[in-house]
């Protein structure tokens, strides 16, 4: 594996373990229907904790539609533009 990637591996499982208290979020997600992921980097810790958890979900990363994390600036027109995206 490429040192990035077992950076990042190593990063996300300290993350999951250890620091967040993600567990009442993903008992939330196990109950849905249909579950969305959004990710706003390509690091894709959202797809990572839900494909840990066992959660089928939808994956969408905003760097594929344009964004730029840390530099986009988030409007109301943008959160617009991008969940009339989400829903095609």
């Amino acid at each position: 594996m490429h040192t990035t990637g077992r950076i990042c591996k190593n990063s996300y499982e300290l993350h999951y373990r250890d620091r967040a208290n993600l567990q009442p979020f993903i008992e939330a997600a196990q109950q849905m229907d249909e579950f969305i992921a959004i990710d706003g980097c390509p690091m894709v810790c959202a797809r990572k904790v839900m494909e840990n958890a066992g959660i089928s979900a939808k994956y969408y990363l905003l760097t594929d539609m344009g964004l730029e994390k840390g530099k986009t600036t988030v409007t109301p027109e943008l959160i617009e533009d991008i969940c009339q995206r989400i829903k095609g």
